[in-house]
């Protein structure tokens, strides 16, 4: 079992591991040109690399790499959060990450506000790069 780093994300980080799963390194010299031409994680002018990654803007990120792959045939109807309100903007990433099992829910809740940890991350780019390889 390999050891998992511990801790929030950071969007830099976050910004690095998308570019290290997803990106053709060919193509792109860094994660920031990666990123704005790819668009998982949008901003105008300074990327806020210091900010931290809440569970709902994870959620958001998954849901574009996942329709650029054409993932979403894996889909499955997942529980409803408790936690999670039908009106709210990001009510169908969540409802689409978690019918792919890119993320868990706790004791029946997605709680969206929580900070992304680390293991949750990597599980998640894991389990996208083990689908593309069975598509």
């Amino acid at each position: 079992m390999r050891e998992e780093p511990e801790g929030i994300v950071l969007r830099g980080k976050l910004g690095e591991y998308l570019y290290r799963f997803f990106a053709d390194t060919i193509q792109y010299k860094d994660y920031y040109s990666f990123l704005k031409d790819k668009r998982y994680i949008i901003f105008n002018g300074d990327f806020c690399e210091k900010d931290t990654v809440k569970r709902f803007q994870f959620a958001i990120v998954l849901t574009r790499i996942v329709f650029e792959k054409g993932l979403e045939v894996y889909y499955e109807h997942p529980k409803i959060p408790y936690d999670l309100k039908k009106d709210i903007f990001y009510f169908n990433p969540v409802i689409l990450v978690l019918g792919l099992k890119l993320m868990e829910l706790e004791d029946g809740n997605f709680y969206p506000d929580r900070y992304l940890k680390f293991r949750e991350m990597l599980n998640a780019f894991e389990r996208i790069k083990l689908m593309e390889k069975n598509k």
